[in-house]
């Protein structure tokens, strides 16, 4: 009987055993990072994926926060084959419902046909299109072979947050508002900004999106912020240099537009920007390699500096009134602070 007992005892402490590695491990599911994919457009995943646009500073951003952030060089880079792409993504990145796809341009058709195939925690696109526009190498990659399935996508993705800039030269702002208006609903975002072109650059709007989606798994985002500005290191490039002359026109607050989860309180949104209208100007090249990428500033268009640009020049700026003539010179510098790197356009002097 004693021998009974003990077998006994023994199943009875191979089945708590059991139950608490179970408990374990639905424990580690939950602390399971969130997987973020970063899919690029074509073209821009060859080689060093990590210095082409916003990709290296967003991975960058995601790390700091505790994600999974997986940027890595794409098969298929020029023509982008549908087919290649969402085999690519299932069976060697593993996306699954932990994963967050954020698409760029191809990227974003790619992240739209994905969400057709498997469910996802959520989908960001940067630059979105519906149509071939016509472009024979985008036909080529089979994304717009079938009609897309938006009640599939929407029913996928545990959230869709979509970004276009009215003056993207490359995908017609029409294109991003198509898509939008097809997969409007309750766990959908559609943000149109201005002035981001293609989206060749880092931009803020897309970290306060993915703060908002990611906040309940997120590390301490304040510890994080007050660590990286006590070891912060700064790297600053020169793109372009501005001499210019004209008239000031007027500085008023711009409130925020409520266009996003985080307004009005945590977007930042809401500025103070300067206007001027220049008569003339001169543009020295610099020598950072994100020229290549940058239009330089032409007259015609009135130039607006931020309060955060005007620096230690706002109290003159503040003295400004209507017509002033002033001689105002600033940088567009590309700079890198602790790993992460973004536009910023000093002014320099302002008389």
């Amino acid at each position: 009987m004693a021998s009974l007992a003990g077998e006994a005892d023994l199943d009875s402490l191979a089945a708590t055993s059991a139950a608490i590695n179970a408990i374990a491990s639905v424990q580690q599911q939950k602390k399971k990072p969130i997987q973020i994919i970063i899919a690029p457009g074509n073209g821009g995943c060859g080689r060093n994926i990590k210095k082409v646009n916003w990709y290296g500073w967003f991975h960058k951003e995601m790390l700091s926060r505790g994600h999974d952030s997986i940027c890595e060089n794409w098969p298929d880079p020029n023509i982008c084959h549908q087919s290649n792409w969402i085999s690519y993504c299932i069976n060697d990145l593993k996306a699954d419902e932990n994963t967050i796809v954020v698409g760029h341009s191809t990227g974003a058709l790619l992240a739209m046909r994905l969400a057709e195939t498997i469910k996802l925690k959520g989908i960001v696109l940067v630059a979105a299109a519906h149509t071939d526009l016509g472009d024979a190498g985008e036909r080529a990659s089979g994304y717009f072979d079938t009609d897309w399935d938006w009640n599939t996508q929407k029913e996928n993705a545990g959230f869709i947050h979509q970004f276009h800039s009215k003056d993207d030269h490359l995908i017609p702002v029409s294109e991003a508002r198509y898509v939008a208006n097809q997969l409007q609903g309750n766990n959908a975002v559609y943000e149109e900004l201005n002035g981001y072109s293609h989206f060749f650059e880092p931009f803020q709007p897309l970290l306060d999106a993915m703060d908002t989606y990611c906040k309940d798994e997120d590390k301490n985002v304040s510890e994080s912020k007050e660590t990286k500005e006590n070891t912060e290191t700064e790297t600053r490039e020169m793109i372009y240099k501005y001499v210019a002359f004209g008239s000031f026109k007027q500085s008023k607050i711009q409130p925020c537009r409520h266009k996003t989860s985080l307004c009005p309180d945590r977007c930042s949104h809401a500025q103070k920007p300067y206007v001027f209208e220049l008569s003339d100007i001169s543009v020295v090249p610099g020598t950072s390699k994100q020229r290549k990428f940058c239009t330089p500033l032409t007259l015609g268009k009135e130039f607006c500096i931020s309060e955060k640009d005007m620096g230690t020049w706002v109290d003159i700026a503040n003295n400004l009134t209507e017509n002033d003539q002033v001689t105002i010179e600033w940088q567009h510098d590309y700079v890198t602070r602790n790993g992460c790197s973004g536009p910023e356009r000093p002014v320099i002097r302002l008389s």
